[in-house]
């Protein structure tokens, strides 16, 4: 899990439309020590003021979610399941970074006119 969250926490900081949520390194009492978060689920969320319904959102990008409503938090937010086979969660890094990288374009496509 730890690999898999920094994975995507290294795609997701590229971007200005979704974030993940922020968790500090908490102390291990197994193993004695500060230890990075490595959830098995990450929330998302829409930060655009058009992207009203974040589920929406990643699922256009063919990203599989379960929205934030569900678990009673706001539309803006979605989770992300990480418990997935390799396979799924190379797939998942790929569409997100898609997702990610059409933002770049369009915001450079913007500039440009």
């Amino acid at each position: 899990m730890k690999t898999r969250w920094s994975k995507l926490k290294a795609v997701v900081s590229q971007s200005r439309r979704i974030t993940l949520q922020k968790i500090p390194p908490q102390y291990c009492t197994y193993f004695k020590r500060i230890r990075e978060p490595s959830p098995a689920y990450a929330w998302v969320k829409c930060e655009r003021e058009e992207d009203e319904n974040c589920h929406e959102v990643l699922l256009k990008a063919k990203i599989i979610t379960r929205s934030g409503v569900v678990s009673e938090a706001s539309s803006r937010y979605t989770r992300v399941s990480l418990l997935k086979t390799d396979d799924d969660f190379d797939m998942l890094l790929e569409r997100i970074t898609e997702l990610v990288n059409a933002e770049k374009y369009s915001d450079t496509g913007s500039r440009s006119m």
